[in-house]
């Protein structure tokens, strides 16, 4: 088995261009908005209280990426988290959350 430093370096040299994604400043925020941060900890929080499963959930934002897809809405990378909240609504809805 190969893993480790070598099989790191064997990606370097085979997608020189990806680079920067991997080696990014470990101090650039993970949420480009404050709400994203929120939503995601929604999310996270609903699982550790068993009420969001994670396999009904991506269904569900799959569905919302789709729908919006459908209707030609523009997805230039930022709109994940535009996503993510409207599903995390759509989710809620149906579980009855107050």
């Amino acid at each position: 088995m190969i893993c480790g430093n070598l099989t790191w370096r064997q990606h370097e040299h085979a997608f020189p261009s990806l680079l920067h994604v991997f080696r990014q400043n470990e101090q650039q925020p993970v949420f480009a908005e404050p709400w994203e941060a929120h939503a995601f900890a929604i999310a996270v929080k609903l699982s550790e209280k068993g009420l969001l499963k994670w396999s009904e959930w991506t269904d569900v934002l799959a569905e919302e990426i789709k729908k919006a897809k459908d209707q030609g809405q523009p997805d230039f990378g930022n709109t994940y988290y535009q996503f993510w909240f409207s599903a995390l609504k759509n989710y809620s809805a149906r579980k009855k959350f107050s």
